[in-house]
């Protein structure tokens, strides 16, 4: 039996997308939008498409909405998506009928971002996949900002990249939109900060271009993918900015409003002193007005204020020298870490120079017998070879010796051979004669016997 998949869309003032959106995640059993009170076309849009649509209060990101959305699905393969988020055409048949046989609880979709209103391959951000297909339980949502997909499960299986099926992120159409989101979401207090935060301001933003840079496809420093790595780094410049300003305790709207009343105060204070003239000397305050000027500054509500005020820039400039004194004690507390691990790494190194001496001494020794053996080995050696020298030459030679006596043989086979030659003539013409001729004597005998 097919398994039933709900899918969830987060919009908001996004008509212009949200219709291709749920056009695209229609294969889903049940399709929910979260409007997050939009004054656009968005909820009557969403109204088209989706089986449900709840309207809830707006919040400046979409982690705060997702734990609602899960709650309201009613299957038990849930898909989320965001409404600038569209699916390619090759995922519903892949996502809507093969649920069951992945053997997961949680499935990667690649992302395609679309930043500049351009998606390219060489950028840093490809590729890229994303948490976005689960079954109910291996996925919780928390409000973290980047950080608010939590998994419960670790039986994850991978859309492949170039298997068609992937999120179509049509994100940022131009640099203004990337500036007022990297603003939006570094305001959060509660998200996924940018690391390297022990190094100074300047290092981490030459390392947060380098790194990005080198994720970078394209070794051009002038094109679209450096455009883009360059904005990546600079989200992250602006994350560790606004660390740094909280850790110091920087309020800056506290600080103006002590920098106005000061200012105010002196400039009362100079015309107290002088008086106030128009261009043409035709109008001064009178000694009374001055005195009274002048008693009103001098009054102690307004000395207690300015008093206030100076204690609070005071407590200010303590927050931010805490703060400095306390990365100056945390990056003191590492450098003697540092040096206590140097010092046990030279202690381990003198242990160990120690014993490659002892070892070099036993080497010595031992290349000092070899020497003695190679010597011995050498005097065998030309022993051995005087030997072969003197083997050489008897065996010389010996093959004098042996082809004197093959040439021997030879004569001695041809001689033989003549020998044999003469012996089968003989047998052949006067041993019948012979025979002839011990017959005719032995008759002669026989008579003269009679």
């Amino acid at each position: 039996m097919r398994e039933k998949l709900s899918a969830f869309v987060i919009a908001y003032n996004r008509a212009s997308l949200l219709e291709t959106c749920l056009r695209a995640v229609s294969f889903a059993d049940e399709l929910i939008v979260i409007d997050k009170s939009s004054t656009d076309d968005s909820v009557a849009i969403a109204a088209r498409y989706a089986d449900r649509v709840e309207v809830v209060p707006w919040s400046p990101t979409v982690e705060e909405t997702r734990a609602f959305a899960v709650s309201l699905c009613r299957h038990e393969w849930i898909l989320f998506l965001d409404d600038d988020e569209i699916l390619s055409p090759e995922s519903g048949p892949c996502l809507g009928n093969s649920l069951g046989e992945w053997n997961a609880d949680i499935l990667t979709i690649p992302l395609r971002h679309y930043i500049l209103g351009v998606h390219d391959e060489r950028a840093y951000y490809w590729p890229e996949v994303h948490h976005r297909l689960f079954r109910r339980g291996a996925v919780e949502f928390i409000p973290t900002v980047h950080g608010g997909v939590a998994l419960q499960s670790d039986r994850i299986a991978n859309i492949p990249v170039d298997s068609g099926v992937c999120i179509h992120h049509l994100s940022y159409r131009d640099v203004a939109s990337w500036i007022e989101r990297t603003n939006r979401y570094t305001s959060r207090p509660d998200r996924v900060q940018s690391k390297g935060g022990e190094v100074n301001l300047i290092r981490f933003a030459h390392d947060q271009i380098d790194f990005w840079m080198q994720r970078t496809a394209d070794p051009s420093c002038n094109d679209y993918p450096a455009a883009v790595a360059l904005l990546r780094a600079i989200y992250d410049m602006v994350d560790r900015l606004k660390a740094w300003e909280t850790e110091r305790g920087l309020d800056g709207n506290e600080m103006f409003q002590i920098a106005q009343k000061n200012l105010t105060l002196a400039t009362e204070r100079r015309q107290a002193r002088a008086g106030v003239m128009s261009q043409n000397g035709t109008r001064q305050f009178d000694v009374a007005q001055t005195v009274r000027v002048g008693e009103r500054c001098e009054a102690a509500p307004l000395q207690n204020s300015l008093k206030d005020m100076e204690l609070r820039a005071i407590v200010v400039q303590l927050r931010a020298t805490e703060a400095h004194l306390r990365e100056r004690t945390e990056a003191e507390r590492k450098s003697t870490l540092n040096l206590i691990c140097t010092r046990n790494e030279l202690d381990d190194a003198i242990v160990t120079l120690a014993g490659t001496r002892n070892d070099l001494s036993e080497t010595k020794v031992t290349l000092g017998q070899t020497q003695a053996t190679l010597r011995e080995t050498r005097v065998t050696l030309d022993q051995t070879r005087t030997t072969l020298g003197q083997t050489g030459a008897t065996l010389a030679a010996t093959r004098e010796t042996l082809d004197q006596s093959v040439a021997n043989l030879t004569e001695v086979n041809l001689e033989l051979a003549r020998l044999s030659g003469s012996a089968r003539l003989f047998v052949r013409q006067y041993l019948p004669k012979l025979r002839r001729q011990f017959s005719r004597r032995l008759v002669h005998a026989r008579i003269g016997q009679k």
